[in-house]
């Protein structure tokens, strides 16, 4: 009996270190910075994380042709179809171009 007390006991500090360790995330996820030391964990706090988050969450997307999507794989695949045309040259450079860039170069650095 004494054996279950001692294990319960450690099974509700446990659950009580594990509630607080979620709280210290939602808290610090919440950017709220005036929170004052050994005040408890709020449901308030947990509503600020969700509102954050969806601040950063792109829940409709203006896709080509001027339509709005909420699709999220069709998000997500316009945001990468986006920065794959950003990040791609247009000018196709070829080792002849190269050549002739770095020709005099030498004469062209002071």
């Amino acid at each position: 009996m004494e054996s279950e007390i001692k294990e319960y006991e450690y099974l509700k500090h446990e659950l009580k270190r594990l509630y607080e360790k979620k709280a210290e995330g939602a808290i610090f996820r919440s950017k709220v910075r005036w929170i004052e030391e050994g005040e408890k964990p709020t449901k308030y706090f947990f509503n600020m994380e969700k509102k954050n988050f969806n601040k950063k969450v792109i829940t409709e997307l203006k896709i080509s042709e001027g339509h709005v999507t909420a699709n999220a794989s069709q998000i997500m695949e316009e945001i990468k179809t986006f920065y794959a045309n950003l990040y791609t040259s247009s000018h196709k450079a070829t080792n002849k171009t190269f050549l002739e860039f770095t020709k005099n170069i030498d004469l062209q650095i002071p």
